[in-house]
């Protein structure tokens, strides 16, 4: 829906946005060019592939978006704007939760030293999951028209696309606060296991506080970037507030700005989680330093 020209959601959605899915395909497509052309060596765990897989969807996600808004600015009478609009969101929404949580059992696994053919079945699950969504959300929204670009109008696709969204986003942030806050109970009790030297308890006190910080920020990031988003799905599903109100294209707008900073955050996180430019400069794998470099790694 073209929000009015000067008004605080048409500046927030049509320039905010823009300005941030510019910076974010910038971003996400140095990285992955750093990761396909930076030699095997940035490709050669399980895990590497994972984060160009989040990089890849961010970059689309960023691409895909700009062009969607220039095209209502230009053309905004477009009869398929609005179940393109609504499909493309619901469906970036459940693949970059998708593979934040296979990040985050990626993660949990590593910390444990766990088999990749073991960890497999569970990657494999999580993959089945999210097709499904993906599915269910695709077909909602071709047999359904979608006025306002947000949810399908039809009622009976309308209640399967919301319980579909929300289903989704439930287990999908269960599996990821688990496996982070799993992980770092886990690495904090090995860490105390396996200290004996005399700075044992400042260099413990350090890792575990980087660890925890990690770990909250991972968790947290997830929910602070898409909880508004859904929240809307819910406000307006419920009909506490109108979509096309004054107040529901400003929710709406600051959701959509919120929801599309993860293309710059996910990134700044690979960066200084993984630091893909220092294994690139030094053509070191993410597990193959000499040192335990836990706050890179975990």
């Amino acid at each position: 829906m073209l929000m009015a020209e000067g008004t605080t959601p048409f500046w927030i959605e049509y320039v905010g946005v823009m300005c941030v899915h510019l910076v974010g395909a910038v971003m996400n497509g140095f990285l992955i060019v750093l990761y396909l052309f930076g030699g095997k060596h940035m490709l050669a765990d399980r895990i590497d592939k994972i984060v160009l897989a989040l990089l890849v969807v961010c970059c689309l996600w960023s691409v895909i978006t700009n062009i969607r808004l220039f095209v209502e600015l230009s053309h905004p009478d477009l009869a398929y704007l609005g179940p393109v609009t609504g499909a493309t969101s619901s469906l970036v929404i459940t693949l970059l939760i998708g593979i934040n949580a296979l990040l985050a059992l990626e993660r949990y696994f590593i910390s444990r030293g766990t088999e990749q053919h073991v960890s497999a079945k569970y990657h494999i699950a999580s993959m089945s999951f999210s097709g499904t969504i993906c599915l269910i959300v695709l077909g909602v929204f071709v047999t359904s028209p979608s006025a306002g670009g947000t949810w399908p109008d039809a009622r009976p696709q309308y209640f399967i696309w919301l319980a579909t969204v929300l289903t989704g986003f439930s287990v999908a942030s269960v599996v990821i606060v688990y496996s982070y806050a799993s992980t770092f109970f886990f690495l904090a009790a090995q860490l105390k296991q396996a200290m004996s030297t005399q700075r044992v308890d400042k260099w413990r006190t350090v890792m575990q506080r980087r660890l925890l910080v990690n770990s909250i920020i991972m968790s947290v990031s997830l929910l602070f970037f898409y909880s508004p988003q859904i929240a809307c799905f819910i406000v307006f599903g419920a009909k506490i507030l109108s979509p096309t109100s004054p107040e529901g294209l400003t929710l709406t707008a600051w959701a959509f700005l919120i929801l599309a900073l993860d293309v710059i955050a996910s990134p700044a996180l690979i960066m200084y989680f993984l630091n893909p430019i220092k294994r690139y400069r030094t053509g070191s794998s993410s597990d193959s330093d000499d040192e335990l470099e836990l706050d890179d790694d975990y």
